[in-house]
């Protein structure tokens, strides 16, 4: 939940990051928001998972 509220408070007007984009621009977006996560420990289908969810929240709320 952290995050995706750390997702809510940088892009208050909408949604987030296309999920489809390139993995250095997933990786770089995530950084800017939480700049110690372990990027080693995050696989590109993560990331995508975690900006799909949030797109999904953002439309329902």
């Amino acid at each position: 939940m952290e995050v995706l509220k750390k997702i809510e408070h940088k892009e208050k007007t909408g949604h987030s990051l296309n999920a489809k984009k390139s993995h250095g621009k997933l990786h770089a977006y995530f950084k800017n928001i939480l700049p110690n996560y372990g990027k080693t420990r995050l696989y590109e289908s993560d990331l995508r998972k975690i900006f799909r969810w949030y797109n999904i929240y953002r439309t329902l709320n």
